[in-house]
């Protein structure tokens, strides 16, 4: 109990930590921050749930295919998979979270099914990311027509649907047993979680810079395809997202503060005020045990 205790503090000091870091970098550019229409804050929030709700959707679907049906230990099992990708890459973090304490049948099935839902989200982010740099090709000194992105896509998009064995190192994992109709559902949840990321990006930097502009949206787009492809190994691509933000949305007319601060309140809330919640109810559920 006590050791659940102390990974809850060490866990909110880390967040608390790092947002307080960024403000503090940030401090000597505040003027360049404005706050407009701040009653669309409140939809923040809201797409948060939207997002981890499709996330929840997605992870349902996998116990159910596992015969995992006990409501608690799928909360449980979704709570470690968000403590842990919040310390690693998220998709690496599902793994190694979700899939503690189930058997080795479970685990299987579990594993196969997390492996397509990341493998859906990573499609979304592509396919959008491609819209997204269709147009700001110029933008990039590029001449990118419509039937490179649609082949860029296309390509994985096959694959995701009609591979039914993959090789990884001595392992073969069997993922026929995600039929399509499975398969399409996890890419629309997909989709509709990272348009759940978009439209709060959007919001954001409306807010911060006072008009709204639908380029924000396919720049966003485009931010979470720079952001997906970019490696990192520490929370929440922490720094990388901030780089590409630096890089983006200048393109619009967007301040370096209010890229800065928009994706440093995307990362608290998506990333670290969840991972605290996971945490403490998670250490709820053991004291109650």
């Amino acid at each position: 109990m006590k050791s659940l205790a102390g990974w809850r503090y060490l866990l909110g000091s880390v967040v608390v930590g790092i947002f307080v870091w960024q403000l503090v970098y940030l401090s000597p550019h505040w003027e360049q921050l404005t706050i407009n229409r701040a009653y669309l804050l409140l939809l923040i929030p809201l797409l948060t749930l939207v997002a981890w709700g499709c996330e929840w959707l997605k992870w349902n679907l996998g116990c159910k295919a596992a015969g995992v049906h006990h409501r608690e230990t799928k909360i449980a099992s979704f709570q470690k998979g968000m403590l842990t990708g919040f310390i690693t890459p998220a998709a690496l973090g599902n793994f190694v979270g979700r899939l503690d304490g189930f058997q080795k049948a479970e685990q299987s099935t579990l594993l196969t099914h997390t492996f397509m839902g990341n493998g859906a989200q990573f499609l979304a982010s592509i396919g959008l990311g491609l819209v997204g740099l269709h147009f700001f090709a110029s933008q990039f000194y590029l001449y990118f027509p419509v039937w490179v992105g649609f082949l860029a896509l296309l390509l994985p998009l096959v694959g995701y649907f009609f591979i039914r064995k993959m090789r990884f190192f001595r392992w073969t994992w069997n993922i026929a047993e995600v039929g399509i109709e499975m398969r399409f559902v996890l890419l629309i949840l997909s989709v509709v979680r990272l348009l759940a990321f978009l439209f709060q990006l959007s919001i954001l930097l409306t807010v911060f810079t006072g008009h709204f502009n639908v380029d924000y949206l396919f720049m966003s787009a485009l931010f979470y395809l720079f952001t997906t492809l970019s490696p990192s190994v520490f929370v929440g691509k922490l720094l990388v997202r901030e780089s590409i933000a630096l890089w983006l949305f200048p393109l619009l007319g967007v301040s370096g503060m209010a890229a800065l601060f928009a994706t440093s309140l995307m990362w608290l809330v998506n990333n670290g005020l969840t991972a605290l919640w996971a945490l403490r109810v998670f250490h709820q559920k053991r004291v109650n045990a």
